[in-house]
């Protein structure tokens, strides 16, 4: 499936999860499993959605430009969201998304953020559907590569 996401940000000509060590790949999906941090929609026994959840400071995070978060409480961490080709479109995002704001939310944290590539119009119109907010701009790396719009929500306790 995720072979499927890379090819789709591809042929987008988004460069996203594009770059020459294969990002994400299985050893990433592996760990993810291992920690307990991945998070799948299933349909007829078949994986239709994906997303990780992780909790704690992003040091990706910690400087923000063009914008600020929203508050400065405990986060969790959306990364590596994708879902199924055939599915796309259906709902499966906003599902798994807000599967995992569930999550956040068993745990007592209140308080999401996430990223994305500028030029992934689909996550961004997808983070403004479930409720989320521009916040800003992040950088990946210290040499300011890898530029991505940053987005976050706090969520309501007890939805």
């Amino acid at each position: 499936m995720v072979v499927g996401a890379k090819r789709v940000l591809r042929e987008a000509k988004i460069d996203q999860w594009q770059d020459a060590n294969g990002y994400p790949n299985e050893e990433v999906f592996l760990d993810d499993i291992k920690n307990q941090t991945s998070f799948v929609a299933v349909d007829g026994g078949v994986v239709i959605g994906h997303g990780t959840i992780t909790f704690g400071d992003e040091p990706m995070f910690q400087t923000i430009y063009d914008g600020a978060w929203q508050s400065n409480q405990p986060y969790g961490v959306i990364h590596r969201l994708f879902v199924c080709n055939k599915t796309t479109g259906k709902g499966v995002g906003a599902f798994v998304m807000m599967g995992l704001e569930q999550v956040a939310r068993n745990k007592g944290v209140l308080y999401i953020r996430s990223d994305t590539h500028e030029d992934n119009l689909p996550m961004q119109k997808l983070f403004n559907k479930v409720g989320y907010s521009r916040a800003g701009v992040i950088f990946y790396k210290p040499n300011r590569q890898y530029k991505r719009i940053a987005f976050d929500k706090v969520v309501a306790s007890g939805v």
